[in-house]
């Protein structure tokens, strides 16, 4: 077996200290255990190099800010990253997985909620591969678009996991959660864009999606590429009638959709998903 299969995702990073897997230990106080308060970031790392960095810091900012937790500098984790990375002889893998989590800590008092300290826990991996295409379902439950941790990338995945469980029984990849308007808002790990009506849409962010990385680079992409998405509502009920669908994510960049509920799409080659990855993974060798 190869050097780095063997010593794949056995060292972890937690407040700046090498540990092996199994012998990381947080309190069981910890604000992260005891009332989820705690964000992360999953980012894809290309033969060592991290993709994206700055627009994950800003989402992980963000997400610190809402729970009030203390975010560390750019520097400080891009240098961790490396540094686990380079531990689990992950250097030359085409593909990574790199995941960051940031928790409250203990509290500061019995009554007191903001913590003194946050920790910083970092975790590299192989990623974990798609198929070429997705199967989709939609859910009966729904996300609440204004809740106060919409839009922010928590550990609270309680639904999500409940989701994905429904998507797997009913022989689905991936399952779609609608609003409290009855609007799609988003997948359990991804994002969506649609084809309806001859046009590309995507769920505005107001409709609660999170506001995925690849989701803004794919809005990004197709702007320069002359190819029009247009970020507007679209009832859960329509996804019956869409033309083409396709799913963005982190890991899984852009990947189309064959199926939603049993129903095949009409248009299972729609060039735009084509040429959307292909400009997408031109940016990855760029950068």
């Amino acid at each position: 077996m190869p050097k780095a299969e063997e010593k794949r995702n056995r060292v972890f990073s937690l407040n700046g200290k090498l540990i092996n897997n199994g012998e990381g230990v947080i309190s069981a106080q910890d604000l992260a255990l005891v009332q989820g308060q705690a964000v992360f970031e999953t980012l894809a790392v290309y033969e060592g190099r991290i993709f994206a960095a700055e627009r994950h810091w800003k989402r992980l900012a963000r997400g610190a800010e809402r729970f009030g937790l203390k975010n560390p500098a750019t520097p400080e984790l891009e240098s961790e990253i490396a540094k686990v990375i380079e531990a689990n002889d992950l250097s030359s893998l085409a593909k990574a997985r790199a995941r960051l989590t940031l928790t409250a800590g203990e509290p500061a008092g019995r009554f007191e909620n903001l913590p003194e300290r946050t920790n910083l826990i970092i975790e590299v991996s192989a990623a974990p591969s798609y198929a070429e295409t997705a199967s989709l379902i939609t859910l009966p439950f729904a996300r609440n678009e204004h809740g106060a941790l919409y839009g922010v990338k928590t550990i609270n995945y309680g639904e999500n996991v409940i989701a994905l469980r429904l998507a797997r029984e009913a022989g689905a990849d991936e399952a779609i959660f609608p609003n409290t308007a009855g609007d799609v808002c988003e997948g359990t790990w991804s994002n969506l864009f649609c084809r309806l009506d001859g046009k590309i849409t995507t769920p505005p962010l107001e409709s609660g999606c999170l506001p995925g990385v690849t989701r803004e680079i794919i809005l990004e992409l197709a702007s320069e590429m002359g190819i029009e998405i247009q970020e507007r509502s679209i009832a859960i009920k329509d996804l019956d009638r869409v033309e083409a669908a396709a799913l963005t994510s982190t890991l899984r960049e852009i990947q189309p959709v064959d199926e939603i509920n049993g129903r095949r799409l009409p248009d299972q080659s729609f060039a735009p998903w084509k040429q959307l990855a292909e400009a997408y993974q031109n940016l990855v060798r760029k950068s």
